[in-house]
């Protein structure tokens, strides 16, 4: 007869779920509207700028018409948006080819003490960017 197998120690970390993983994903004409809302949060922070949301609104539906221009991602948990960053396209003079300037990182005020702005510096997120 087989002996019985020890019990398992339970684990004390629990499994995350894959709606509790934070993503970086690009952003579509559906998220305008949270975007505005974090750009406000960002706008509001800074004394040289005062946030539009026909602005802002704006300049997000350029940028997301026109790809070349530059790209939109945003930091998710499941269905929420948690934080955005926008990057511009230019030209490098050092580098003699396309370069990327980031121009906003926003991340939710009461998410702010998690470190998810990180998330946009992992690899994986920056290959969103290379592959172009």
């Amino acid at each position: 007869m087989s002996e019985a197998q020890p019990e398992r120690s339970r684990r004390t970390t629990q499994q995350v779920r894959p709606r509790d993983l934070v993503r970086v994903r690009e952003a579509r004409s559906a998220d305008v509207g949270a975007m505005v809302e974090l750009l406000g949060y960002l706008f509001k922070q800074e004394r040289d700028f005062t946030p539009s949301a026909a602005k802002q609104r704006r300049a997000l539906e350029i940028l997301l018409a026109q790809p070349t221009m530059g790209r939109l991602f945003l930091l998710t948990r499941g269905p929420k948006i948690l934080g955005m960053v926008s990057l511009l396209f230019t030209i490098s003079t050092a580098e003699g080819g396309k370069a990327a300037w980031l121009e906003d990182l926003v991340v939710r005020p009461e998410q702010r003490t998690e470190g998810l702005e990180l998330g946009f510096c992992a690899p994986r997120s920056i290959g969103h960017v290379r592959r172009d």
